[in-house]
């Protein structure tokens, strides 16, 4: 087991490893293999680089992440520009029906909501809008009609047994929610006053 001082030193130079990443920036800190990643970055996507970076390494038990994200006022956008361009965003993606997606901004974090066939659908909704200028936080509400990920469904079914059958029998019998589409392609935003930013 790496000692705190290694454990340290390794997330330092992994931080500092990754492209896209101003290690300068960052503070790490480590108790009993739990890492308290501290500062600011220019957009999300660089703080989800971060994290990623982090979580990735081994010997890490946990994370507290406390990075926040803070947009240089030339890449600001209005919360109906940010929803619009994520609207496109996921427009764009030939997988993922868009018109079963809702899209919200406030104060610079989206939130996706709608339904979707299944988990791959999901994640490509909201990697397509992660990195989008002014974006400071997603939050992913979309359902999924399918149990589990499909690339998981068997091996949980193989080692849980009936207790897996059933609980997607329940998922299979319940109805998803699908929100109407949007009219004419265009960008139905709620915008609202910024709140205290929760951090991813």
């Amino acid at each position: 087991m790496k000692t705190k001082s290694e454990l340290k030193r390794d997330l330092l130079a992994q931080v500092k490893s990754e492209p896209g990443i101003k290690a300068a920036n960052l503070k790490v800190s480590v108790k009993n293999g739990v890492v308290t990643l501290k500062g600011s970055v220019s957009s999300y996507a660089e703080k989800l680089a971060a994290v990623k970076a982090v979580k990735g390494l081994k010997g890490v038990t946990g994370l507290v992440d406390n990075v926040v994200v803070d947009i240089p006022s030339s890449q600001q956008r209005t919360d109906a520009e940010i929803a619009g361009e994520a609207s496109n965003a996921i427009r764009c993606i030939t997988t993922v029906p868009a018109e079963t997606i809702k899209v919200t901004a406030r104060g610079g974090r989206l939130i996706l909501e709608g339904a979707l066939e299944d988990w791959h659908e999901r994640e490509a909704a909201e990697d397509a809008v992660h990195h989008l200028t002014g974006v400071i936080g997603v939050t992913n509400l979309i359902t999924v009609k399918s149990a589990l990920p499909t690339d998981l469904g068997g091996a949980v079914k193989a080692t849980a047994g009936e207790d897996a059958e059933r609980a997607a029998g329940r998922a299979e019998g319940e109805t998803a929610v699908v929100l109407p589409p949007l009219e004419n392609c265009e960008v139905k935003a709620s915008i609202v006053p910024p709140a205290q930013p929760a951090l991813l």
